[in-house]
């Protein structure tokens, strides 16, 4: 409807030269006055959406920092528990093995590692208990047999000693 007296008022102001000033002021800067003014309401409703938009996005921006804070620090807590995880499943039944096999070395076969897996490293520990028991067998076996030899053996070299003593003339004094 305003386009309608603009083209009019264009039209009167083209047929009545005299009166264009008139026509002008009466009907079309009102027009154009509203029409400015529509215009900056409308600039000021593009900068306040833009102006909510930018606090929206750093609203955004701020909630997503937030949650990959949160999310570093729980895979920070994550890998810790990993990591202990790891050192008590693995690196402690590896230490205590490590610790026995220095015992062994030393020649003490009677300790025993307690087994609390039953995964390969609870094999591994089963295995090293039972070769720790039969190489203490075999120690025992062989302090046994050294004794027993020790024994056996003193007896011939005590009576070679006396009978060679007496064959000597001396006395020989029977240990």
């Amino acid at each position: 409807s305003q386009w309608i007296l603009v083209e009019s008022s264009m039209e009167q102001m083209i047929t009545r030269p005299a009166q264009a000033g008139l026509i002008f002021r009466e009907n079309i800067l009102p027009i154009m006055t509203n029409l400015g003014r529509s215009l900056q309401e409308m600039e000021k409703q593009r900068r306040d959406l833009s102006s909510k938009r930018i606090k929206d996005i750093h609203k955004a921006v701020g909630l997503a920092h937030r949650r990959l804070a949160i999310f570093f620090v729980l895979l920070v807590l994550s890998a810790g528990l990993l990591v202990w995880m790891m050192r008590h499943y693995l690196l402690r039944p590896l230490k205590l093995l490590s610790e026995a096999t220095d015992l062994v070395a030393q020649g003490e076969f009677n300790h025993e590692i307690p087994v609390g897996h039953n995964d390969e490293m609870g094999n591994l520990i089963r295995n090293f208990n039972g070769m720790n028991r039969r190489l203490g067998d075999l120690e025992q076996m062989k302090k046994e047999f050294l004794s027993m030899v020790s024994h056996e053996m003193r007896t011939p070299l005590t009576l070679i000693q006396s009978h060679m003593g007496a064959l000597s003339g001396e006395e020989v004094p029977l240990s």
